[in-house]
């Protein structure tokens, strides 16, 4: 067991759908405190993570904490929690109600899916069910630009321009919004207010998708899921697959971790992990990468620092370049990514790597969708990016979580996310 920073507790929570089981370190103790109980209780508590931390802090202060009452955080260092609130909500289809959108032409593409059977000579084919309720279809069209093609284009076309991969692109219809607005309205009249969208080749031109997601929450949609965002990758069923589970689980996550977090005092943050690791079968290289933390109510968020995250310490430059095939181009504070406000949150970092052979490079990092979010009024931090500059010098968008294999030469971005403000300037 490691160091318990300052005479603080640090929990370790697994919530199931049957029991929950709550680990403590508890400072001063070669052994921690563990805890089990009923995931739903509702005659003795109303959430079961809350009801165990609430328990050890009485027990560990001494003093009494009404069930009623904003559990203290002054004496908590960090909280880790997995829970199978989604994996349960997805087991038993009690998501949110959510529609599809997609390029005209492709309403079905997701209900006929890439023909992927398990057993080929099975003559009963079983699908499972879609997620979304409506399909709604936007008038727009991106086309690639065929390489034969583009040493007879005019440099004046305004309509061909280069997407995030590097493709050409040509945008033969940008989105309809005179037709898509009652569409969406109409969804809202049904009561459906999360929307998955995917559109062809918005992998590479994204622009289109975040139109329709910008006019969607001035509607009033409160989620929206871009299959851009989460996997920009060439494949648009898969991209839609993941975008449609998106829209259907991630409210009820949200829902129940501002549940959770609204049992806390206002001094109980949000982490963030920035984890990257490279190697080919020769070695290995893991590190995770510093990010901005919140601010509060009195205090500014810290730039470039770990955010609940300890036992952890950066590998020096000097050190990095001399045990592994590495070029560190930048290593620095990634300026006014942090949220404004009355107490602004602190600045990311930006890291830029360049490899010297050929290397299997992942990346496990959040926030890249959702923004770090501001409080009582404060500005959301920026939210995290990461790239792949090719040889050629194409910026190949890679999402929040990635593997890929890197060639001599290219270079690895990675901008992590700011923290967000505390108060209304």
């Amino acid at each position: 067991m490691g160091s318990v920073n300052e005479g603080k507790l640090r929990f370790c929570i697994d919530r199931g759908g049957t029991f929950t089981d709550v680990y403590a370190e508890i400072p001063g103790q070669s052994e921690g405190k563990v805890m089990k109980l009923l995931s739903v209780d509702p005659s003795n508590y109303e959430d079961a993570p809350v009801e165990g931390i609430r328990r050890i802090l009485e027990e560990f202060t001494g003093n009494k904490i009404p069930r009623t009452s904003k559990l203290p955080t002054e004496n908590i260092e960090w909280i880790r929690m997995g829970t199978t609130v989604a994996t349960n909500a997805l087991l038993e289809r009690k998501g949110e109600r959510i529609a599809l959108c997609v390029t005209r032409g492709f309403k079905d593409l997701l209900q006929i899916g890439n023909q992927a059977r398990p057993n080929i000579f099975d003559l009963t084919v079983l699908k499972p069910c879609n997620l979304y309720e409506e399909v709604i279809e936007v008038d727009e069209r991106i086309e690639l630009v065929p390489d034969t093609e583009k040493t007879a284009l005019n440099s004046a076309d305004l309509n061909v321009v280069t997407g995030v991969s590097g493709e050409w692109v040509r945008v033969v219809k940008p989105v309809n919004e005179e037709t898509l607005r009652p569409l969406l309205a109409g969804l809202l009249e049904k009561g459906i207010k999360c929307l998955a969208v995917v559109l062809m080749h918005s992998y590479t031109y994204p622009h289109h998708e975040l139109f329709v997601s910008n006019l969607a929450v001035s509607m009033g949609f409160k989620h929206v899921s871009l299959s851009s965002s989460l996997t920009p990758m060439v494949r648009a069923v898969p991209r839609g697959l993941t975008a449609s589970v998106d829209a259907y689980l991630t409210p009820v996550i949200k829902e129940y971790l501002s549940g959770f977090i609204s049992k806390f005092d206002d001094n109980l943050g949000k982490g963030c992990m920035n984890n990257l690791t490279f190697g080919d079968d020769t070695f290995g290289y893991y590190e995770t990468i510093a990010g901005g933390s919140g601010a509060g109510p009195t205090w500014d968020g810290t730039s470039g620092v770990q955010c609940h995250m300890t036992n952890t310490r950066m590998t020096d430059p000097e050190i990095f370049e001399q045990r592994y095939p590495v070029v560190l181009h930048r290593f620095g504070l990634r300026e006014k990514s942090g949220g404004d406000g009355v107490h602004r949150g602190g600045d990311g970092v930006v890291r830029e790597i360049e490899f010297r052979r050929s290397v299997v490079v992942s990346v496990l990092s959040e926030r890249r969708v959702h923004a770090p979010r501001g409080l009582n009024g404060g500005k959301n931090g920026a939210r995290g990016v990461n790239y792949l500059v090719t040889k050629d010098k194409r910026r190949v968008f890679l999402g929040g979580k990635n593997s890929i294999e890197v060639e001599a030469g290219e270079i690895l971005e990675i901008l992590t996310p700011g923290g967000g403000g505390w108060g209304s300037i």
